[in-house]
Parts: C-alpha cells; structure tokens; sequence
C-alpha cells in the first residue's frame, strides 16, 4: 500500500531532491573544469619544456631535428638527471660540416672502443642541428658527460674561429640553454676548461676572445 504524506511533506521531499540535483549537478561540473585546469596545465607545460629534450627554436634559430638513433656508443638513451653546464667544442678540422660530423656519429655507431657525439651542431653558417635531445648524456667530455650539455661548432677559419653567423646562433642557442635550465655564464666551458684538450683551439689560446664572447651572452640573459 502507497505511503501516504501529506502536502507539506511532500513538497519537503520535492525540495530536498531538486537541492541533491542541483549540487550533484554543480559537483560534476566542478570536477570537469578542474580535469580541464589539469590538462591546461600540462599542455602548457609540455610546450615549454623543449619537448621532452628536443628544442625547436634558439632566438630567431629554427633548430634542425636529426636525433640519433639509440647506440651504445653514441646515443645510450641514459637520463642526465640533471644539467648542471654547457660544454663548447669545435671540430678543431675547417670545412667540416655538420652534415659531416653527424655522418661520423652514424657511421661509427656500433664501433667499439670509439664513444664520440654531442647534444648540438652549429655549422660554420649558422644553421643549428640537435643531434642528442638535453634530457640524454652525450658523450663530448670526459668526466662531465653526465651533467652537462655539449654544443660542437664548425669553422672554416684555418685558426679556428668562429664565423659571425655561428657566434650568433652560438649566443642564441647558449641564452635559450641558459634560461631553460637556469644556468649563468660561470656554467659555460670550454672543453679545454674540463680535461685541458686543446677545444676549441683558438679559444682555448685566446682567453681574451672567449671571455668577451661570454660577455656579450651574459649581456642577452
């Protein structure tokens, strides 16, 4: 037999379960916008953070993507947990290109005893090309392979130095490196500074230069 209530009652009942609507409704709502505030977040996060190790751009530098396949001995696929540098090196040999120096990495990956890449490649007219991405070691210095970021620049100067585009894409890319992993200037080396190889060879005999040339990317940050 049906419950009888009266009118009061019923109108009491009626209430209660618009209100629990209600809110189940304002509730479910609520919860959307925050998966939304959540995937917002992580989208924005994800297109700042270089993409997982792989940066795009340096300044006004489209960066050129040719990651090389995992190898033991050139690209291993360990995390750097940290950056703590950024290593500069030269390839010491005019007329090398970039296009040259990543055939070498290709070639010699599987080469036993022969452990030899770096992260970046800035040829000598100032195109960049990311060859490890900056979440990986590469191996470019003996001894800090695990914590620092290593960029080889191409010459065509018989003394070794740089031409004025790679000094520019050089500066962008060291500035883009540099407030990304919250670096200064006093985390810059040369090769030479590591393990005392003589790389990049002009700069290491003329201190002068590489000291004006840290200047001018302190000047940027």
């Amino acid at each position: 037999m049906a419950e009888r209530i009266s009118k009061a009652e019923w109108k009491r009942r009626r209430k209660r379960k618009r209100m629990i609507r209600k809110y189940s409704i304002l509730g479910a709502l609520a919860l959307i916008v925050i998966l939304l505030l959540i995937l917002i977040v992580k989208f924005i996060s994800f297109l700042f953070s270089g993409n997982d190790g792989v940066i795009k751009k340096a300044g006004s530098h489209k960066i050129k993507n040719n990651i090389l396949e995992i190898s033991e001995n050139v690209r291993p696929g360990e995390e750097m947990k940290s950056v703590k540098g950024i290593v500069v090196h030269s390839t010491n040999k005019p007329g090398l290109s970039a296009d040259d120096l990543l055939k070498s990495y290709k070639n010699s990956s599987g080469t036993k005893d022969k452990y030899e890449s770096v992260h970046f490649i800035i040829d000598s007219d100032g195109v960049i090309m990311q060859c490890i991405p900056t979440d990986e070691i590469a191996f470019h210095a003996m001894g800090r392979n695990s914590d620092t970021i290593g960029i080889m620049f191409c010459h065509t100067n018989t003394d070794g130095q740089m031409t004025e585009s790679t000094q520019k894409a050089l500066k962008d890319l060291l500035v883009k490196l540099c407030k990304e992993y919250k670096l200064s200037t006093k985390d810059i080396f040369l090769h030479y500074d590591i393990n005392g190889k003589m790389c990049p060879a002009y700069y290491a005999e003329n201190a002068e230069s590489w000291q004006n040339f840290l200047k001018e990317v302190s000047d940027k940050l």
